[in-house]
């Protein structure tokens, strides 16, 4: 079980277990969230980031790149995750 993470400014509360990918809504994740993601080697958090974002009301890849924290907590990043997401959002 991965330790509960509080970073300042983050919404504590936990997400829900997010849908299956098939299932997420039409609108979709923020443009550019997807490539992120998938450059980092996350692409299995694509579905929670989402619930994350809508949660949190962030629609744009620029909101989202500027609580990359409180995306890393709230999908429960380790540390090397957490580096490789911090390192493919400076590339967006």
């Amino acid at each position: 079980m991965k330790a509960e993470l509080k970073v300042e400014g983050c919404d504590p509360r936990p997400l829900v277990e997010a849908a299956p990918q098939g299932s997420m809504s039409a609108l979709g994740p923020p443009p550019g969230l997807e490539e992120v993601l998938q450059n980092a080697q996350l692409q299995q958090h694509l579905a929670t980031a989402q619930e994350w974002c809508k949660r949190e009301g962030h629609s744009t890849l620029d909101e989202v790149l500027d609580k990359l924290d409180c995306l890393g907590a709230a999908l429960k990043l380790n540390e090397v995750e957490k580096r490789r997401l911090d390192e493919a959002a400076s590339l967006a």
